[in-house]
């Protein structure tokens, strides 16, 4: 053997086997990688990016969830805590309008602070009609007693601390005519509280 490569291998001759072949597969390969990449790889690459980002929104939806079912256990948690102060609840706000124990609750605050009523009346209470709403139906007291204003003061402390809620709408003072007491004074108020 010489120098000299055989002629099946030479450049040339390769150049033109490539020439001559037929690229029909070469070209139906290509075709199908295509179609595959295209068909096939695509639609399941933005399947995944769209579930990576309906992940994330749900991951933020989760965390919401979590915050507002704790936010439920802990308000659970204390009314259990709560539950045995029920019926100091039903004593502040009661279930009937009750209003003779209003008026002796209000009447011997008054005599055990030194004031003398000259009127005291209700206005605006419906005892008929049921409350199916369970919204609190208000009950307005109206008075005028005589006194000094640190005893009408000692009152209004005393009626606060009561067990039923009451509220102090209106106070009118003005001096007493006919008294000599210079500390004697015409006081007229408005009391409400509620019933359910």
């Amino acid at each position: 053997m010489t120098g000299k490569m055989s002629p099946q291998f030479e450049p040339k001759n390769i150049f033109q086997i490539f020439l001559k072949k037929d690229y029909v597969y070469l070209i139906l390969f290509f075709f199908m990688s295509t179609f595959f990449v295209y068909f096939i790889i695509y639609p399941n690459l933005k399947q995944l990016i769209l579930a990576g980002i309906k992940l994330d929104e749900l991951k933020e939806i989760n965390k919401q969830s979590d915050l507002a079912i704790n936010k439920i256990i802990t308000i659970q948690a204390n009314i259990e805590k709560l539950r045995n102060d029920f019926d100091f609840f039903d004593r502040l706000i009661f279930k009937k309008p009750a209003i003779n124990k209003f008026l002796s609750d209000v009447e011997s605050s008054l005599l055990a602070n030194n004031l003398k009523l000259s009127k005291l009346y209700i206005n605006d209470i419906d005892l008929i009609s049921k409350n199916n709403q369970e919204v609190p139906i208000l009950i307005t007291l109206k008075g005028e007693v005589t006194g000094s204003f640190k005893d009408f003061y000692r009152f209004i402390k005393e009626v606060h601390q009561q067990t039923r809620l009451k509220e102090f709408e209106l106070f009118e003072i003005e001096r007493e005519n006919e008294s000599t007491d210079a500390s004697s004074l015409k006081i007229k108020f408005e009391l409400k509280t509620n019933y359910l």
